[in-house]
């Protein structure tokens, strides 16, 4: 056999190993040393692939898939500048614990440090940012294949293991353009490749580890709840499937408010609390509503929470602070947490029976919510300048059963300040791991085919100009990508930035204005696309993207100083109305 056929069949064996324990979604980007990775996985009819010359952008879509899934995707590039543009996808994946499989093509090791183009050191090249990473040997017949076999099934034991995250397998091919395959290649297997090339099952089966929960922590906190009178419920980021029933029937259980994040995904779950607050964001600015709604106990379920207002008033709170959360990874950036429990939040609550709480606290939250509600309605006009009431309405209209992307910035941001609540569930993506503005319209793609619905994906403007090449994803998505642009000039989350707005560099050097618009980029991309002008002309424009079951894109430009003066003006009438409901 000779050495191009011999890395051929190393490269089959790798991706049916793959396609064996569950992974069969590939994002491919197009190199020469990566040939017989992708005529492999080309080959194979259990594979999906999915090509993309952008390898930041590839990563990104397998970061989305991912996130909808739970299970990963293998990301197949050729070798140099190539795996180095995985690492921002791979930074959000480490921090969000979303699994990943980067099949990185290499040089050889002799030729490593020679100056043979495109080589660069990539063993190792992700650091901390990976669970695992091996660097496979060239394809030798001296080389056991039983040590591929082997590292697939280790690698996917680590990227699926508690926490989720990425994992390397860096493949050393000699020559990366195979010739014509001999009809029958000759090479002597072991008897044990030869065995597992007559079965169905995995070389190596690696059964994950059951889950150690803190259960001898569970009576402490059954004898606090039982003490307070005040508990708060704050849920952060969750699970996609979390059982949100027994969240809600525990907050009822303990006369317990909840004051769930946008990242949560309680507020579009399809189902509705009484004990449900989230105008939180806007009335906790007060800091007299803040006083008066202290807790005495704090249970944090999940992960990280997007609102500051939300952080200061709990690290006010000087009460015992209960983390759940299903992987060991820490939440805590107010070193408040005193008691720590890993386990599924969910869990938490059916594993506890215990009626406490006070339904004055309670009423006092609810009632707090409901006046920010009426005041945030009353506030928020038809003007297109105000982005809070762009979040509430844009989302609010999303069809049931949609996918929704929340890109970082503003837009998570004013989904999370404006409060909205849907009846019908969607599915949400955010990428709060490292909470970065790049990659968002990939990683909406890669959402959308793993979830097999439409999606919306609201971007700010300077996150799009981060993922232009990703529009390539979105003209040949097989499911419906509407990206909905939030277009105001700039960084416009720095116009809530005290005291930086009076520098002369603020323009240039924080804001960095521009006067980019987007029709045209869609053009080129063959991408259907629609200005809207006004509140009621994008409500219409979306629905009308969704009836006609395309990919689009949606504009909206909008005044980031008007829009932070909208902040201002709506943040006053809150604190005003809800001090007048708490007092009355």
């Amino acid at each position: 056999m000779s050495k191009e056929e011999l890395q051929s069949l190393w490269a089959e064996i790798l991706v049916e190993e793959l396609v064996r324990n569950g992974i069969t979604q590939f994002c491919i980007s197009p190199g020469s040393r990566n040939t017989p990775l992708v005529l492999a996985a080309s080959a194979n009819r259990s594979v999906n692939s999915k090509v993309h010359f952008d390898e930041r952008g590839a990563c990104y879509f397998a970061v989305g898939y991912a996130k909808a899934t739970g299970q990963a995707a293998a990301l197949i590039c050729t070798s140099g500048t190539a795996v180095a543009n995985y690492l921002p996808a791979v930074v959000e994946a480490h921090y969000s614990e979303t699994p990943l499989l980067l099949l990185t093509a290499d040089r050889p090791a002799h030729l490593r440090g020679t100056g043979t183009n495109q080589t660069i050191d990539q063993v190792g090249i992700f650091g901390k940012f990976v669970k695992w990473a091996t660097d496979l040997s060239v394809p030798s017949p001296d080389t056991p294949v039983e040590s591929a076999l082997a590292a697939v099934d280790q690698a996917i034991s680590h990227a699926l293991g508690n926490p989720p995250g990425p994992v390397q397998i860096n493949c050393q091919f000699d020559e990366p353009l195979a010739p014509e395959q001999s009809a029958k290649p000759y090479v002597i297997l072991s008897e044990a490749v030869e065995r597992w090339r007559g079965i169905s099952a995995p070389f190596t089966t690696h059964r994950l580890p059951e889950t150690l929960s803190s259960e001898s922590a569970l009576p402490q906190v059954q004898e606090l709840l039982s003490d307070s009178k005040k508990p708060l419920i704050v849920a952060g980021q969750l699970g996609v499937d979390v059982d949100v029933r027994s969240i809600f029937r525990f907050a009822e259980d303990i006369r317990a408010p909840i004051m769930a994040c946008v990242s949560s995904g309680l507020r579009f779950c399809g189902a509705r609390s009484q004990n449900l607050v989230t105008r939180y964001d806007a009335f906790l600015r007060d800091s007299r509503t803040a006083e008066l709604l202290t807790p005495d106990l704090i249970v944090h379920l999940g992960g990280a929470i997007v609102s500051k207002p939300l952080l200061q008033y709990l690290s006010c709170a000087g009460c015992d602070y209960v983390q759940i959360n299903s992987t060991p990874r820490r939440f805590d950036p107010l070193h408040m947490v005193s008691i720590r429990i890993d386990m599924e939040p969910a869990t938490f609550c059916r594993s506890l029976a215990t009626t406490s709480g006070s339904e004055q606290y309670l009423n006092l939250a609810m009632r707090a919510d409901a006046a920010a509600e009426r005041a945030i309605a009353t506030s928020l006009s038809d003007d297109l300048d105000n982005e809070l009431a762009i979040a509430l309405n844009l989302i609010s209209a999303i069809p049931s059963g949609f996918g929704l992307l929340l890109g970082n910035s503003m837009p998570i941001r004013d989904a999370d300040g404006c409060g909205v609540v849907c009846d019908g569930p969607l599915r949400l993506c955010v990428n709060r791991g490292a909470s970065g503005i790049d990659g968002s319209v990939a990683t909406a793609c890669g959402f959308a085919i793993g979830l097999g619905v439409p999606t919306v994906a609201i971007v700010g403007d300077l996150a799009m100009l981060h993922d232009l090449n990703s529009l390539s994803l979105v003209a040949n998505s097989e499911i419906p990508v509407i990206v909905v642009i939030v277009n105001n000039h700039g960084g416009g989350i720095f116009e809530f930035l005290p005291g930086i707005k009076q520098h002369d560099c603020f323009e240039k050097y924080f804001a960095v204005r521009h006067d980019y618009e987007f029709e045209k980029v869609a053009a080129m991309f063959g991408v259907h696309y629609v200005e809207s002008r006004t509140q009621s002309s994008f409500r219409s424009s979306l629905s009308e993207a969704v009836s006609a079951g395309t990919s689009t894109i949606l504009e909206l430009k909008t005044n980031r100083h008007s829009n932070a003066d909208h902040h201002r003006f709506i943040w006053e009438q809150v604190a005003q109305a809800v001090r007048n409901a708490l007092s009355s």
